[in-house]
Parts: structure tokens; C-alpha cells; sequence
């Protein structure tokens, strides 16, 4: 009887935590997760940006140089790299977006925030 007593004890003790602990994990999406994809989600509009505008810097290097061969290397140069760098970015953007679409992911649910069908 006492050996019952106790583990009826210690179960109704932890119950609680059982049945919270899905809060837990809800707590870290929206504490880490959350915020952590917000900032990625306000520097990629700033990157690709600067990568449009390094493209068109060596563009207007390099028409602008008129008679000066090193000015013309470096504008063609800052160009290349320009125009490599937004295919890798862009690139990344599309293999990321296929890979949602072929996994059914949606962008706007963060982990654990899934509706749970009823059957």
C-alpha cells in the first residue's frame, strides 16, 4: 500500500508537467525561431541589393573609364563577381523555393505552430 501511495504521488506530481510540456517547445519557436527569421527575412532584401548595386558600380567603372585600362579590369572584374553572386543568390532563393513546393512546407508555419487534423 505504501509503494502505491508513493507512485500515485510522484505521477499526480509530474502530470502537470507532461501535459505543459508542449508549451515548452512552443515557447522556444516563438522565442528563437520566430525573431531569428525575421532578421533573415530584413537582410536578404538588403543583400540582394547590394548586390544590384556592386553589378551596376562596376558597370559605371567600367564604361566611365574611358582611357584607363586598370580602371576597365577593375570595372569588369567587380562585374563578373556582381553577376556571379546574384546567380548564387538567386540560385539558393530558387533551390529553397522547389524544395518547399516538393515538400508541401509552407514558408508561413514555423515548427510546432502545425494545425493537427482531427480524424
Amino acid at each position: 500500500m505504501k509503494k502505491i501511495t508513493y507512485i500515485s504521488t510522484i505521477v499526480s506530481t509530474l502530470a502537470p508537467s507532461f501535459v505543459f510540456a508542449q508549451g515548452v517547445v512552443n515557447s522556444i519557436d516563438t522565442n528563437v525561431i520566430g525573431p531569428l527569421q525575421t532578421i533573415v527575412n530584413n537582410i536578404i532584401p538588403i543583400v540582394v541589393g547590394l548586390l544590384v548595386i556592386a553589378f551596376f558600380w562596376g558597370m559605371a567603372k567600367y564604361v566611365f573609364a574611358q582611357g584607363d585600362e586598370a580602371a576597365k579590369v577593375s570595372g569588369k572584374k567587380i562585374m563578373i563577381y556582381g553577376a556571379i553572386a546574384m546567380f548564387v543568390a538567386f540560385s539558393i532563393w530558387g533551390i529553397i523555393e522547389a524544395l518547399q513546393t516538393t515538400l508541401n512546407i509552407d514558408a508561413g508555419i514555423t515548427p510546432g505552430n502545425e494545425i493537427v487534423p482531427v480524424f
